[in-house]
């Protein structure tokens, strides 16, 4: 899964296919994953390239497994 820092902060995201289209950006609710998504980007799929974000700190062990001092 591709990471990129934004402001010191790690974020995983997934980007569909055709990349060349326009990008449209799909974020899941807290208890959800991305794949509540799945059907709708299939449908999609031919016109727009989804852009998934995980949200934070479901989107990595390393941040919900770090202590708080």
């Amino acid at each position: 899964m591709p990471l990129t820092q934004v402001k010191g902060v790690e974020l995983f995201y997934e980007l569909s296919d055709p990349t060349s289209a326009t990008v449209v950006a799909f974020s899941n609710s807290l208890g959800t994953t991305m794949a509540m998504w799945d059907g709708l980007l299939r449908a999609l799929r031919r016109r727009l390239c989804g852009l998934l974000q995980h949200l934070r700190p479901l989107g990595s062990v390393r941040d919900c497994c770090n202590s708080i001092d």
